[in-house]
């Protein structure tokens, strides 16, 4: 389960906040917004209860409320930093609040990666 959990921080981490939340974010946030409000978007359709026995979304929904946070946070840096570049207090007062959600969303990522392996490994049997 440790090597699942990894990997799926891992991809989280590396491809969801860093490439695509984090690095966005640092052209003053407005790239990240645009780019997680269509992730949610497409999450809405993808994951939809619809498509999914109920016993599989329930057991997913936690690792969505986890990882969606992860996102959210990575996002607000982006725009915390605009905010903070508009103000006047200068990009890297901007680059500290992204540098802390980052580490933040890293922490409810690792979190997820922990319930999304056991989810998978334990309670889908898979």
């Amino acid at each position: 389960m440790l090597e699942f959990a990894l990997l799926i921080f891992y991809w989280n981490f590396s491809r969801g906040l860093v490439l695509t939340t984090a690095l966005p974010g640092l052209l003053l946030g407005v790239p990240a917004l645009l780019i997680n409000a269509f992730r949610y978007f497409l999450f809405g359709f993808a994951l939809s209860p619809a498509l999914f026995p109920a016993v599989a979304f329930l057991a997913h929904v936690p690792t969505l409320l986890i990882e969606l946070q992860a996102y959210i946070l990575g996002t607000f840096g982006g725009m915390v930093l605009a905010s903070k570049v508009l103000k006047g207090e200068g990009f890297r007062a901007g680059l500290r609040a992204v540098g802390l959600t980052v580490y933040l969303g890293g922490f409810f990522l690792l979190l997820g990666a922990w319930y999304e392996a056991f989810e998978i490994l334990v309670l889908l049997g898979r």
